[in-house]
């Protein structure tokens, strides 16, 4: 019996202790690669966040530009539309 114990102390738990070491050293190591990655990405999406704010006046001032000629180019031509139809109108009056 105490043969058996003493094998078991000598090979066994050694076995075990390394297997634990090995385990709790990947589990340490996949945990810090979870942290690092983790910690990237939330970097990104800082970095990317603050890309848009910085980009914010510019696209706004961009969009009132568009909005702005948009509106005048629709003006103008209603105005074209106007003035054919009453051309039109006044060419029709004098026909008849």
């Amino acid at each position: 019996m105490k043969r058996s114990w003493t094998n078991i102390a000598r090979r066994d738990i050694p076995k075990a202790y390394r297997a634990y070491q090995k385990y709790k050293a990947d589990y340490e190591s996949n945990t810090k690669k979870l942290a690092v990655n983790a910690l990237k990405e939330v970097r990104k999406k800082v970095v990317k966040t603050q890309r848009l704010a910085k980009e914010a006046p510019v696209r706004s001032k961009k969009l009132t530009k568009e909005i702005l000629s948009y509106w005048k180019r629709r003006d103008r031509e209603l105005a074209d539309i106007k003035r054919k139809k009453e051309k039109f109108d006044k060419e029709m009056k004098k026909r008849q």
